[in-house]
């Protein structure tokens, strides 16, 4: 381990039995049958180095091995094989929810949270206030957790994180759930650790905020290092990587979640062509059509029906939604359908993750949520044709003599 080194990974190994790995007897055999068929290998002998200050980036495909890397790091996996050395404390936002008790409420659960993450009792109730405030969710503290959305999980779980004393915090995708607002205060309060001389370790397929924030990233693939680099040269790898195997893209590349409270389900989504055709391939400029099809188990007061598109490299393109179109619906019960037209696809030749969505009113409370669980292709006109990545009309006009 180099001397500014503050995490390094040594060949290291691991590997899941189709059976799982919750045993002794799992994890010695794994040790000695690396070439058994029933071993999957996340990870396939990984070395690298992260260094004390720096903001690093893990990017790749769903199935790469990256949350795998966190939990080694993190020290909830133990390698096959490998040498794995941290020096710092850590702190991990890993999975949504995790050291949450579902009947606690909000100030309950930041007591529970915090013990867990060995923080004393008297620095919680000192931070108490700015956990809430931060997570601005101070007029739910009294609400039981099992009725917070999973956007609000995240923010009450980050905003405990980032009130611990760290060397090391280790990020994974889970901030693709939070609103955009609360997103950019995350990232503002992260780039002043990283001002502050933290490490931040982040995961995310957002290959944007990972090239605004990190100095270097590392892309991998089915458990090996493909490109560790300064971070636009690894983006530039996984882009060319993503192109090349754009053909054989399909919709477990882009597969997401799904949470809510199942008050209201999404039961199928179609996307049609402009004659009520269902199809998954588009031309540029051609109709485009959205039907989501639900049910209501009660009767709800002003739902609100969203759709997200979001660009291959995780940003969202366009997340138009009933409320915001003041597209007011009065209340939903029983079965329905609802539709979202679009008559001009704008987007250039690519595919495109597809996320839908029933919310309340104030589009805080989920009853059902499919994040990117949906994709179609576009056909006609590339980005090298036209800048960027979406046609948005317009006229130049020019005024000479002024």
């Amino acid at each position: 381990m180099k001397e500014n080194s503050i995490v390094s990974l040594e060949d290291v190994w691991i590997g899941y039995s189709r059976k799982g790995r919750g045993s002794l007897r799992d994890f010695i055999g794994n040790m000695f049958r690396r070439n058994q068929e029933n071993i999957l290998w996340a990870l396939k002998g990984v070395s690298f180095e992260v260094n004390k200050g720096e903001a690093f980036g893990i990017i790749g495909p769903n199935g790469a091995g990256k949350t795998t890397i966190l939990k080694l790091m993190g020290g909830i996996l133990l390698p096959d094989r490998g040498i794995i050395n941290v020096s710092g404390k850590v702190s991990a936002i890993i999975e949504l929810g995790v050291g949450f008790h579902s009947e606690l409420n909000a100030e309950e659960n930041i007591f529970l949270n915090g013990a867990i993450l060995g923080i004393p009792r008297k620095t919680i109730r000192k931070n108490l206030e700015s956990i809430l405030e931060f997570a601005g969710l101070k007029e739910y503290t009294n609400m039981p957790i099992k009725h917070f959305s999973s956007g609000m999980r995240l923010r009450l779980g980050f905003s405990i994180v980032i009130h611990t004393d760290f060397d090391i915090l280790i990020v994974d995708e889970v901030l693709s759930v939070g609103d955009e607002e609360f997103k950019k205060k995350s990232f503002e309060k992260m780039k002043s650790f990283k001002r502050k001389g933290k490490t931040i370790i982040i995961v995310s397929h957002n290959l944007r905020e990972i090239e605004q924030f990190c100095d270097r990233t590392l892309f991998l693939d089915k458990g090996k290092i493909l490109a560790i680099d300064k971070t636009h040269t690894a983006i530039e790898e996984y882009l060319k990587f993503l192109e090349h195997n754009r053909p054989q893209a399909n919709k477990k590349d882009f597969l997401g979640m799904r949470w809510g409270n199942k008050e209201a389900e999404i039961k199928r989504v179609r996307i049609l062509d402009g004659k009520g055709n269902e199809n998954s391939v588009f031309e540029y400029g051609e109709t485009f059509v959205i039907e989501i099809e639900f049910v209501a188990h009660k009767r709800i007061e002003k739902p609100s029906f969203g759709i997200a598109i979001h660009h291959q490299d995780g940003c969202v393109i366009s997340a138009p939604n009933t409320t915001e179109l003041g597209y007011n619906i009065p209340y939903v019960e029983g079965k329905g359908r609802i539709y979202y037209r679009i008559e001009r696809l704008p987007l250039f030749e690519g595919v495109y993750p597809l996320s839908v969505a029933i919310y309340d009113y104030k589009n805080i409370i989920p009853y059902d949520h499919h994040e990117r669980l949906y994709m179609f292709e576009v056909r006609g006109i590339t980005s090298k044709e036209k800048r960027g990545g979406v046609d948005i009309p317009g006229k130049w006009h020019i005024e000479k003599g002024i």
